[in-house]
């Protein structure tokens, strides 16, 4: 029997430009000059990511547990993304330096609470050997 793992996944901060004072998270903008959240091909990276974490982790694993964590919530964000660096041996980040934080290392996917993948989507096979580690 295998060990239950949580999948942590902190997804890009808004991919295109909100424009001018539209923040972090522009998915509560009303007065951006250009079209708030993800771009299209963006979006399809994140679902596509999300369907193979999900395989890969029913198939490889009896209990998964998958979190996208809403980055529009800035301090659950923030939080759990500290939670996550702390666990890894890394230093933790504030609200001054999580924006530059997410904009290098994003999208972050941990299991356990330990970070596997940076910066980039994961292939298949990676998302596998890195779950074998957890069971």
């Amino acid at each position: 029997m295998s060990k239950p793992v949580k999948v942590t996944v902190f997804p890009r901060l808004n991919a295109d430009s909100c424009g001018v004072g539209c923040g972090i998270a522009c998915s509560s903008c009303t007065s951006c000059d250009q079209n708030c959240g993800f771009l299209e091909a963006e979006k399809e990276l994140m679902d596509d990511l999300y369907f193979l974490l999900e395989e890969t982790g029913y198939i490889t694993c009896d209990q998964c547990n998958l979190e996208f964590v809403d980055v529009s919530d800035i301090d659950y964000s923030i939080e759990r993304l500290n939670m996550v660096l702390v666990t890894s041996g890394e230093d933790t980040v504030t609200h001054y330096t999580y924006g530059e934080y997410m904009t290098e290392n994003a999208p972050i996917i941990a299991l356990n609470s330990q970070i596997v993948m940076k910066g980039r989507i994961p292939t298949k096979d990676e998302l596998v050997k890195a779950f074998e580690k957890f069971n």
